[in-house]
């Protein structure tokens, strides 16, 4: 009787602990946030590895300055220099510009967005390119001033440093 007691304790504990097990992993992080001067990159964690497959470049409360270069190569044709995004070349591009207010993703409502692709897009002020943003950026390549050699998103940590430099800060959280 005992032994069946101590049996029956141990299967307790052990379903007990699969079960934590299974919540710790699934509310375990599965997000990360790459920050690096006016660069950001959000990207799906696998375990410790990041998969970075989002990337802004300026933000509401530091526009982009054309520092550092960033250039983005689309359908392994287009290369866009982000710095030198303005009206006329969007429009000589093909892009067309959204209706919707800028102000829903952040942006004071008189900046201008302009679609380039699907899930490229740019936020011009004065003329001027002030953010650059890839959502999802499957086989968009990104390159920089400090790498010659271009990355294909979505790419790792490692070239995320060798791209931009090592992280000002990482933020590991989890998303649905």
């Amino acid at each position: 009787m005992r032994k069946v007691v101590l049996a029956g304790c141990l299967v307790i504990v052990l379903a007990g602990c699969a079960a934590l097990f299974a919540v710790i992993r699934f509310f375990a992080p599965n997000t990360r946030m790459y920050y690096r001067d006016e660069i950001t990159l959000k990207g799906r964690l696998d375990g410790p590895k990041p998969s970075y497959a989002n990337l802004k470049v300026g933000n509401p409360s530091s526009h982009y300055d054309g520092f550092p270069a960033v250039f983005f190569r689309i359908d392994g044709q287009l290369v866009v220099d982000v710095a030198q995004v303005d009206t006329e070349w969007l429009m000589a591009q093909g892009a067309e510009r959204d209706a919707r207010a800028p102000s829903d993703i952040g942006w004071p409502a008189h900046y201008e967005r302009w679609n380039l692709r699907p899930g490229v897009f740019f936020i011009i002020f004065d003329d001027k390119v002030v953010n650059a943003t890839v959502v999802k950026g499957r086989g968009i390549e990104l390159r920089s001033d400090r790498q010659e050699q271009w990355a294909v998103m979505p790419f790792g940590q490692n070239d995320a440093e060798l791209l931009f430099g090592p992280p000002d800060r990482l933020n590991d959280f989890f998303m649905h």
